[in-house]
């Protein structure tokens, strides 16, 4: 099991208060329960996966919106660092999950 770097709650109410925001969550139960719940208290843009990998269309589909910070919910994004890498250019992200991780993804700009 990874060993998943601690955080305070103030870092990650800093990255909510981002401007522009996307959420990106699986479209199953879990993922659309996380979406709702957090859309209640931080309003924002959001966006449905089909699948809970990243494709390359939803990959288009985030840069295109050009947010300051990605939210991705109930997402087996381990299995998508490379994409997530080339997505922190522009964009700062925070993953909220509650699956087992087989990559540690946290950086200066993942969280």
């Amino acid at each position: 099991m990874l060993e998943m770097t601690s955080f305070s709650s103030t870092e990650v109410r800093k990255l909510l208060s981002s401007k522009s925001r996307l959420i990106v969550y699986h479209r199953d139960t879990d993922g659309t329960t996380s979406a709702a719940l957090l859309l209640k208290c931080f309003p924002s843009e959001a966006m449905a996966l089909e699948s809970p990998v990243l494709d390359p269309v939803a990959m288009y589909k985030i840069k295109e919106k050009r947010p300051d910070l990605v939210i991705f919910l109930d997402l087996a994004i381990d299995q998508d660092w490379k994409q997530l890498r080339e997505l922190e250019k522009t964009a700062r992200i925070l993953i909220i999950d509650h699956h087992l991780f087989d990559r540690a993804l946290n950086s200066e700009r993942t969280l």
